[in-house]
């Protein structure tokens, strides 16, 4: 939810290149490895250098987040948060 919060104000996103989040932000993030210090340190040098990049970024940070509607998000992660703890008590 911070990437999504983030994109609404259009700044620009740089994230852990996890299926989950490419889920989430798809073409409108900038990945990385989050193992390699290298890795996340070029991701942000591409950003803060590159006014055209961080245009794209933005741009594509507000279609995705006006993508999501905030009430189907939450009920989303409440259910989510219900069915596990749910599944641990069967447990």
């Amino acid at each position: 939810m911070p990437a999504l919060e983030s994109m609404v104000y259009g700044t620009p996103v740089a994230m852990s290149d996890i299926p989950v989040f490419h889920e989430v932000a798809g073409s409108a993030a900038l990945y990385f490895d989050q193992d390699k210090s290298e890795s996340i340190a070029d991701a942000w040098q591409k950003i803060l250098s590159s006014k055209e990049l961080q245009q794209k970024l933005a741009d594509g940070g507000h279609k995705k987040a006006a993508s999501y509607n905030w009430h189907t998000v939450a009920a989303s992660l409440y259910n989510r948060i219900i069915q596990t703890l749910n599944d641990k008590k069967r447990v």
